[in-house]
């Protein structure tokens, strides 16, 4: 198990780098999220009662376009994975030694493993904040509704 362990470390530093490259960058979408989640939680009840309904508006639209980017991004994964099999597969050069075989053929099994991995990973992780999320969406939408005059009256007089 270890060394099947260190072959995929070694794998993803070499032959599945962009699987490691979305990753990182899914990381630090997904921390992005959880701290405007937690700025949301933390003033939503404050901002309701300064009646800061734009904001509420701008804090609302920015946490669903960066967590529809972070679901867009988990389902990249598995696609990688079999992108990175599918190259592998076909560097294969059959009239080479053993040796060629075995590797690209463990460079296709590593980056379709990786791809899972990292899908089920950050799977895991939406599972964990997507309904609070959806909560203070539909409260925002419902408060901002429920006072659209207000949240649009600045758009309204341009528009006069």
């Amino acid at each position: 198990m270890l060394d099947v362990l260190a072959k995929m470390i070694s794998s993803i530093v070499s032959s599945d780098t962009i699987i490691l490259i979305v990753a990182v960058l899914t990381g630090v979408i997904f921390w992005n999220i959880i701290k405007k989640k937690n700025e949301f939680r933390t003033n939503f009840y404050k901002w309701k009662q300064e009646r800061r309904f734009k904001k509420i508006n701008a804090k609302t639209g920015s946490l669903k376009k960066w967590h529809n980017i972070f679901i867009t991004l988990i389902s990249f994964f598995p696609l990688l994975g079999m992108l990175g099999t599918v190259v592998a597969l076909l560097k294969l050069d059959l009239t080479e030694a053993n040796d060629s075989v075995k590797n690209n053929f463990f460079d296709a099994l590593t980056s379709t493993a990786w791809g899972i991995v990292f899908s089920l990973g950050f799977k895991g992780a939406n599972a964990f904040i997507e309904t609070e999320i959806q909560d203070y969406i539909d409260k925002a939408e419902k408060l901002i509704e429920e006072n659209e005059d207000e949240v649009f009256s600045e758009a309204k007089k341009v528009t006069l």
